[in-house]
């Protein structure tokens, strides 16, 4: 209800998503299997646009701000100023509308861009965890396991 897409996907996308359907159905186990549903959402999400859904304003300018400003150490009193709500009343109309706390959804963004990173170019873990906003390496690393079901070092040779 919050994206809209396109009936026939581009070419690239549609080339990329047949792909990811070929590995699927040679995945022998459930890590492969959940990588790939993580690849369809990232190509489906590339090519969707969002839709207004009757969502209090401020909370898709929330996730504007932690769009823009997921590098920095950021509370969810930061994030509930940023749209001029107290952090209570921010905190629990968020979690409803988005099933999730302002701080798991903040994390999940950072950890996505992060995949995107190791998968896509050859930086470390380290450089990743930090050009995301994580200074705490163990903590990433514990973060994206349990997320990716795998080590950032194991997801990167996929």
């Amino acid at each position: 209800d919050i994206y809209s897409f396109p009936t026939v996907l581009p070419d690239d996308k549609r080339d990329e998503m047949n792909a990811v359907f070929d590995t699927l159905f040679d995945a022998d186990c459930a890590v492969d299997e959940y990588i790939c549903y993580y690849r369809i959402i990232k190509i489906l999400l590339s090519v969707g646009s969002e839709v207004e859904c009757g969502m209090p304003s401020y909370i898709g300018r929330s996730v504007a701000f932690m769009k823009e400003h997921y590098t920095e150490k950021l509370t969810v009193q930061d994030i509930a100023g940023s749209v001029n709500l107290s952090a209570s009343h921010f905190y629990s109309v968020f979690k409803k509308q988005m099933g999730i706390s302002p701080i798991a959804f903040l994390n999940n963004y950072r950890l996505s861009l992060a995949a995107e990173l190791l998968s896509e170019t050859n930086v470390t873990v380290t450089e990743a965890a930090y050009s995301v906003g994580v200074n705490d390496v163990a903590y990433f690393n514990k973060m994206f396991k349990k997320f990716y079901q795998l080590p950032p070092t194991e997801y990167r040779k996929l």
